[in-house]
């Protein structure tokens, strides 16, 4: 529970996860490398007249991992909110704190972050922090909330302390200029210390981080308690911790309650978080501002920034220019960030080419199928439904045998099979595939865009093994001789 703790918030009870007894506390961390680890992640504290927030996903992707240690890449996707006390959301106006820091209505909702790069050894120390000092952290930064600084073996008890920095903000208003709230910020040095012990459950831990008593100065102090569980493989699946968090801005005081927990996504609900959004419609495309494209463009090619990100996205909810040439080469510059190595920058590359694209970007898509992350492969697929080219009908179809992402890939063959008849010809082989899910979505393909050609195989499935298959095999035939075809 490093960051989470180190961030000054905290969290209601976990949410039941469906995970078996938890397994022992591990002795060293087991990130696997290349894969993405995905948390629901919620912050809550109790201010006197709101409710302030953080929820949402938090995604660690494993990008090294050795006999010496690993590299956690973190994706924010956590929503910053405040409601009333009854439960109503505020309008996203107006300042308001959140632990010892304050945000303003342009901070509420979810705010594209840069991904954060941390570097531990197998024990859980960090050794670096891309983009920051390694002992600055602030409120809403999760990307340590789930590595843990583990002991040598056999031991029971230990505790972890450090000296950390971080940035208090006050509201103040200026004579003369009632209404405009001002922040002053102080940066202040405190001391973290965790002690963790094992307990039948999981690993215990009890905090305080506390920042000096200089008269005329803020202080903080943060304390509480909490537990995480692992599974078998010695994965953080479920943390719970609750404390409070004293705030002292050199005049008054106030303590509040805070909780934070996270539990560990798997199955269809890891799969749902890791979703990208389906490619912008007619109707959601916005016109880009009169001469900002070309700026766009000079940031494409701009690789390990995050100016490249935000152009892409940009990108990817925008009107495509109705010239060839601008089009053109900012089609040319999302193919080149297909291979990114951040997979949502390269799944919003894939979204951006559903509107932007051209011939030349089917080839880059297709090859896509094979990228090793879910979020990259279910944008391509989207995407090559959405620009209809005949060379995917192929690498679709192989890609729907192997069951992956499954949805997004029958998706996209229906919008492919209606406008090209060979789609039905080249989806019969798999009516011999061992798997059923694979033969229920071709009678369900069919259904859609079948004709007199796929009439005997069709006859034959209604006699599959498998009830649903055969089910859809009579319904496929019925639609195919209600359309005369």
């Amino acid at each position: 529970m490093r960051l989470a703790l180190l961030y000054g918030l905290a969290l209601a009870a976990a949410l039941a996860t469906g995970w078996a007894e938890a397994a022992p506390v591990p002795e060293e961390h087991a990130w696997a490398q290349d894969e993405a680890y995905v948390y629901r992640v919620r912050v809550d504290s109790k201010e006197a007249k709101y409710l302030p927030s953080l929820r949402g996903e938090v995604v660690y992707l494993c990008r090294a991992a050795n006999p010496h240690g690993f590299t956690l890449r973190c994706h924010n996707f956590l929503t910053l909110q405040r409601h009333s006390n009854e439960g109503r959301r505020f309008p996203p106006f107006g300042v308001f704190q959140l632990g010892w820091k304050f945000f303003d209505g342009g901070s509420v909702g979810r705010v594209p972050r840069p991904p954060v790069d941390v570097v531990f050894d197998t024990r859980g120390k960090r050794l670096v922090r891309a983009g920051a000092p390694t002992r600055d952290f602030d409120l809403t930064d999760p990307s340590l909330l789930v590595v843990h600084r583990f002991a040598p073996k056999g031991t029971n008890e230990w505790t972890v302390t450090e000296q950390v920095r971080l940035v208090h903000e006050q509201r103040f208003v200026r004579a003369g200029e009632e209404g405009f709230v001002r922040i002053k910020k102080t940066p202040l040095t405190g001391t973290l210390r965790i002690k963790y012990h094992h307990k039948a459950e999981g690993l215990a831990q009890s905090l305080t981080l506390e920042t000096p008593n200089t008269p005329g100065q803020p202080r903080v102090r943060l304390a509480g308690k909490g537990t995480t569980t692992f599974n078998t493989s010695g994965i953080p699946v479920k943390f719970s911790w609750e404390g409070k968090l004293t705030d002292h801005n050199g005049k008054t005081e106030h303590t509040v309650p805070v909780t934070i927990s996270y539990e560990l996504l798997t199955g269809d609900e890891r799969e749902k978080a890791l979703r990208p959004a389906a490619p912008t419609t007619r109707a959601e495309r916005r016109p880009l501002n009169e001469g900002e494209l070309p700026n766009i463009l000079d940031s494409l090619p701009q690789r390990m920034t995050f100016r490249r990100a935000l152009a892409v996205m940009r990108l990817a909810a925008a009107e495509p220019s109705p010239k060839p040439t601008e089009r053109a080469k900012a089609a040319e510059g999302l193919v080149a960030a297909l291979s990114d190595p951040d997979p949502f920058l390269r799944a919003d590359a894939a979204r951006a080419l559903a509107n932007w694209g051209d011939a030349d970007s089917v080839p880059p898509l297709i090859a896509v199928l094979k990228d090793s992350q879910l979020t990259a492969r279910w944008a391509a697929i989207d995407a090559l439904g959405s620009l209809r080219d005949p060379r995917a009908i192929a690498p679709l179809i192989a890609h729907l045998e192997t069951t992956r992402e499954l949805f997004a890939t029958a998706n996209a063959l229906a919008h492919l099979g209606v406008r090209h008849p060979d789609a039905e010809l080249q989806l019969a082989p798999l009516f011999k595939s061992k798997n059923p899910v694979v033969r229920l979505e071709v009678c369900r393909l069919l259904i859609v865009f079948g004709t007199a050609r796929s009439h005997a195989a069709l006859t034959k499935a209604k006699n599959d093994s498998d009830a649903e298959v055969a089910k859809a095999a009579g319904v496929a035939l019925e639609k195919i001789s209600a359309r005369g075809e």
